[in-house]
């Protein structure tokens, strides 16, 4: 049984379109990690470290200042993978829904691209998140100590999300025709 071109097209696009939604809030929301103290929450983003007992907790942008130099250079690592993997999981959507349009001849240079997109994306992915997750919980260790509870936060769950997004629209798009 041969499956429909554009049918697999859409369906590849549609699940890239979600792993880049994912990908991006991700990114921006301060709550990679967590650890809490009695009725303090800590929360660490990628770019943000949040600080609260309360409903509107304080938040203070993460630079190298606050993190040891190899700390340091693991965020780099963190936020320029995890950036790509943002840019490339828009570029594989993208291509994907295009060969919905195109006609198998015009579009076969354009299937491969998008056969390779999405694995170049799963893979900045999975080093951004793997080098990040990492990261937040030595933070912890370094700038507040040992605390009761240290776990993953909602973004590093929409991170994880993304990446499973991501993957079953790469098998899609490895149909596409």
């Amino acid at each position: 049984m041969k499956l429909d071109r554009r049918f697999v097209a859409i369906i590849s696009g549609a699940l890239l379109v979600l792993a880049f939604t994912f990908y991006v809030v991700a990114n921006t929301v301060p709550s990679w990690a967590k650890s809490e103290r009695g009725p303090i929450t800590v929360t660490y983003g990628l770019w943000k470290v949040c600080v609260g007992a309360g409903a509107k907790p304080s938040c203070a942008n993460v630079d190298c200042s606050m993190l040891s130099s190899a700390r340091c250079s693991k965020m780099k690592v963190a936020r320029a993978f995890i950036t790509i993997a943002c840019i490339l999981s828009a570029l594989a959507a993208l291509c994907a829904l295009i060969c919905v349009f195109l006609s198998p001849e015009l579009g076969k240079p354009l299937s491969i691209v998008t056969k390779i997109l999405p694995f170049a994306t799963l893979i900045a992915g999975i080093i951004g998140v793997a080098v990040d997750i990492a990261l937040a919980f030595d933070f912890f260790s370094e700038q507040i100590g040992l605390w009761n509870k240290k776990t993953v936060g909602a973004a590093g769950i929409m991170m994880i999300v993304a990446l499973v997004l991501n993957l079953f629209g790469a098998i899609a798009a490895i149909f596409i025709q």
